[in-house]
């Protein structure tokens, strides 16, 4: 197994390689690596890793059933805000100035980019409801399947924050 692979640890990413085909998996923790810094640099070394390996070829990109939906997402908005409870946006509103939410936007922004100008065939495996931040991550792939029960959710609206 290579080194940079072995190595890689990020609660919500797993990853395999074989026969060429790097799978990675996302699951229920994703929205953490927004907030966790080492999670966040472990995973953009990934990306490097990936990029600059020869022996990939094809990045195929998996989540699983619910993981990067409504549900989550809430919960890492609330997190953010310091609420439990749903937030009153006439009221409250600290998301939108937060240092994290900032993070969240340059993390994606950083990944869209690394994504378009890598020399690997990037596939995206999409399921269930896909919210706004890796809904547009999934338009740097080269190519996207979907489940039949695929939903985009444009979720941002619901909290006033900038469509990552």
């Amino acid at each position: 197994m290579k080194k940079w692979l072995s190595d890689f640890q990020v609660s919500g990413v797993s990853v395999e390689l074989e026969d060429g085909v790097l799978v990675m998996r996302y699951g229920e923790s994703i929205f953490n690596i927004f907030s966790d810094l080492i999670a966040r640099d472990n995973y953009i070394a990934l990306l490097d890793a990936i990029d600059n390996d020869p022996e990939v070829k094809v990045v195929l990109s998996l989540n699983e059933h619910g993981c990067l939906g409504e549900e989550p997402y809430e919960r890492y908005i609330k997190k953010l805000s310091g609420k439990n409870d749903p937030v009153d946006l006439d009221t409250f509103w600290v998301v939108k100035e937060s240092v994290e939410h900032e993070r969240q936007l340059c993390f994606h922004y950083y990944t869209i980019i690394k994504r378009l100008k890598s020399k690997k065939l990037i596939i995206d495996g999409l399921q269930g409801t896909v919210v706004t931040p890796f809904f547009g991550e999934s338009l740097s792939a080269d190519i996207r399947l979907v489940s039949e029960d695929l939903r985009f959710s444009l979720a941002h609206k619901k909290y006033g924050i900038h469509p990552t």
